[in-house]
């Protein structure tokens, strides 16, 4: 069921490409645009020490594919990773989907093999203080999609955990990222 959902939700996923001017020294922010295509990458691309990590903390994984991640330029935007709107060819991160106990995962490394953040799918139950503070909001008439994920920050142990909830409404598109407690911390308009 849980592959099947994962199967479709790759299968929708729109992707984009980035667009980069000027000479190869000056550094672009990266562009989103959800009507490219995403960039994979070859497991035997990957550098041996993110695979070693990887591979020792989840051995019993299926459904993997790698993708190049850009640079994040602001790292107090751990939990906002999205491989899927950026066409990334020499990555400053790597970023793995896979699924572990029929549970999809996604989780961001950087270089050096550092964890730097875990997305696990959520149930289609969301948190009550969530939901209640979606209810408080402008998106109190939107749905609430079953794209839901926890993101922790660096490992699963960690109590630093977001919450991102996918609502729709028509064609528009948002995700909303919350604090366990209900605080919306951003809302990201998919364009």
């Amino acid at each position: 069921m849980y592959t099947i959902r994962l199967i479709k939700f790759l299968a929708c996923i729109v992707f984009t490409t980035v667009s980069v001017k000027g000479s190869a020294q000056e550094v672009k922010a990266p562009v989103e645009n959800p009507k490219a295509v995403t960039t994979y990458v070859e497991t035997s691309l990957v550098p041996a020490i993110i695979l070693e990590k990887y591979t020792k903390e989840y051995p019993l994984r299926t459904l993997e594919v790698w993708h190049g991640y850009p640079e994040i330029l602001d790292e107090s935007d751990w939990f906002g990773c999205n491989p899927y709107l950026y066409n990334c060819v020499n990555p400053k991160y790597y970023v793995v989907d896979f699924t572990q106990n029929k549970i999809p995962y996604r989780v961001v490394y950087n270089l050096e093999g550092k964890k730097i953040a875990v997305h696990r799918s959520m149930d289609t139950k969301t948190i009550k203080a969530i939901a209640k503070a979606i209810m408080k909001t402008k998106y109190k008439d939107w749905k609430i999609s079953k794209a839901q994920e926890e993101i922790f920050k660096g490992e699963d142990a960690d109590k630093l955990v977001v919450y991102k909830i996918e609502v729709t409404k028509g064609d528009n598109v948002h995700y909303l990222f919350y604090k366990a407690n209900g605080t919306l911390i951003k809302d990201k308009e998919i364009k």
